[in-house]
């Protein structure tokens, strides 16, 4: 905390994250004048599975690029930084807010909900257990999660 009262003196906290993985959506704004957040500190982790790893290299690599880029044309402004934000979204920004909806819809489920999904998919053998059996079954079970569903594929 010393070090960013320091170096930068007019800047506030917005909020604390202790312990905890950023599964939200990818911050709106993630470059600034000689900065670029990437990974955890862009919110760039995969709301469903809480991983980041894959998400943080794209990204780095992403970012490595458009810094390479900024160092050499002797302009690191916000201005240029930011075309790491747009190439973010364009490769990867869309479906993370997707996996964040579908995150949101599964959130809405109970106890009661999560376990009857998990009796009917208990039913099929091992070898058919499989991420879209699972999704299947929960579409059957809980047919209000079509709704969610289609509103995940259907909004900007």
């Amino acid at each position: 905390m010393e070090f960013i009262e320091r170096t930068y003196p007019n800047a506030a906290v917005l909020y604390t994250v202790v312990g905890g993985v950023p599964c939200a959506p990818t911050l709106k704004k993630i470059t600034g004048d000689g900065l670029m957040l990437v990974g955890d500190a862009a919110h760039q982790v995969n709301p469903i599975s809480g991983g980041g790893i894959t998400t943080a290299m794209l990204a780095g690599k992403i970012a490595g690029r458009v810094a390479g880029d900024a160092i050499v044309a002797d302009d690191v402004s916000d201005k240029r930084l930011a075309e790491y934000a747009g190439e973010w979204q364009k490769k990867q920004g869309k479906t993370h807010e997707r996996f964040h909806k579908i995150k949101q819809a599964v959130y809405k489920l109970s106890d009661d909900d999560f376990n009857k999904t998990a009796g009917a998919v208990l039913k099929y053998p091992p070898e058919k257990r499989t991420l879209v059996n699972v999704f299947k079954t929960a579409l059957i079970k809980h047919p209000k999660l079509i709704l969610d569903v289609l509103n995940v594929f259907i909004q900007k």
